[in-house]
């Protein structure tokens, strides 16, 4: 199982020979993860530090670790006992302090709830003559994508020998959700009735056991029974959802000077909108400067890629705005988010720490 952990970690001593000896052993080492080091600096009060930065997928699978007795920071206090590791993580499970290159679990993302699920109920898809499975994949896949609900990934689908239960398609929603119950399902439900889902969907909030925490008919008011939805309805809805998994976004780059926000709520079969592609061709001097925003150059594709960080990958970084060309843009938008989850939970302190040790400019205290 991934745990996909970031440390950023501040080494300090009275000796700077003592420091520059571990930044040399450090960039000397073979790696399979990414540190960054940082120059060796004088401190306010005294002594001298170093800060590192990185990454590691810290599993059970034999991966090297950068945290714990047996991990990167675990060997430097043995090999240079007279340095001061201090610093803090954020793994897949929780976040908290370092110490010694140890983690101090301090917060879990699941005291608010980890595991919760979505249930979406579709008992009129029994109505097609298609292959059920075939068309509950389609919907799960194409609705995954066009969503644009970061949060929400596929988790599979049941459907009940007992036709009076109906079929029903799984999401997990990733810890890093901060919406209430009611603002996941207002979203989803929002979502479905962007695509004309048949009338008869329901939306369950489930916990982390399967038990329901909420429920909410798709269509509101205009909710209907699985008997009285059409099955000519679910067809022309299935029809919509192949049209949308196969389209091309290459018809809009001739007219990038006209996009509009609708525009890009157009994914193809990878999650790219028109974004993605005016990314990696370097044509940003044609689009809309009113699109061309935070959320808007922060929106993922299924690998994770945002147009910014293509712009970025692809030497198009000039076209962005200023205050997007930096090349530690991406680094400290990430930080910003995790130090606001931080101030969130009310842990200032930390927050405090982070931002005087590793300095951002999106965000002050």
């Amino acid at each position: 199982m991934s745990n996909d952990t970031d440390v950023y970690v501040t080494l300090s001593s009275e000796n700077e020979t003592d420091l520059l000896a571990v930044v040399a052993y450090l960039r000397n080492k073979d790696r399979t993860w990414g540190l960054d080091i940082d120059d060796v600096r004088a401190k306010e009060d005294l002594g001298y530090s170093v800060r590192l930065y990185g990454w590691a997928n810290e599993n059970s699978l034999g991966n090297y670790h950068i945290t714990g007795d047996e991990g990167e920071m675990g060997d430097l206090s043995r090999k240079f006992p007279e340095i001061e590791i201090k610093g803090w993580y954020k793994d897949a499970y929780s976040y908290g302090s370092l110490y010694g290159g140890v983690k101090s679990y301090e917060s879990s993302y699941g005291e608010d709830g980890e595991g919760k699920s979505i249930s979406i109920e579709v008992g009129s898809f029994r109505k097609i003559k298609i292959d059920l499975s075939s068309a509950m994949s389609l919907f799960s896949s194409t609705f995954n994508r066009i969503g644009h609900l970061a949060w929400l990934e596929e988790a599979g689908s049941s459907t009940p020998y007992d036709e009076d239960f109906p079929p029903c398609i799984e999401f997990s929603i990733e810890t890093d959700c901060h919406l209430s119950d009611a603002e996941i399902c207002e979203q989803i439900c929002v979502a479905l009735r962007s695509i004309d889902a048949p009338q008869d969907l329901v939306v369950q909030l489930k916990d982390y056991e399967g038990e329901d925490i909420l429920g909410q008919p798709v269509w509101g008011d205009e909710h209907l029974s699985v008997e009285e939805v059409q099955p000519e309805t679910v067809v022309l809805f299935m029809k919509k959802l192949t049209e949308l998994s196969e389209l091309s976004l290459v018809p809009f780059l001739s007219k990038l000077p006209n996009l509009t926000i609708a525009d890009l709520a157009v994914v193809d079969s990878d999650g790219n909108n028109i974004l993605h592609l005016v990314a990696e061709e370097g044509l940003f001097n044609q689009v809309p400067k009113e699109l061309i925003t935070q959320e808007n150059l922060f929106r993922k594709n299924q690998f994770d890629q945002t147009p910014i960080s293509l712009a970025h990958e692809n030497d198009h970084r000039q076209q962005l705005p200023k205050e997007y060309r930096d090349e530690n843009y991406m680094r400290d938008y990430e930080r910003e988010e995790f130090i606001q989850k931080l101030l969130e939970d009310g842990k200032d302190d930390l927050a405090a720490h982070v931002i005087r040790n590793f300095p951002n400019p999106l965000l002050t205290l």
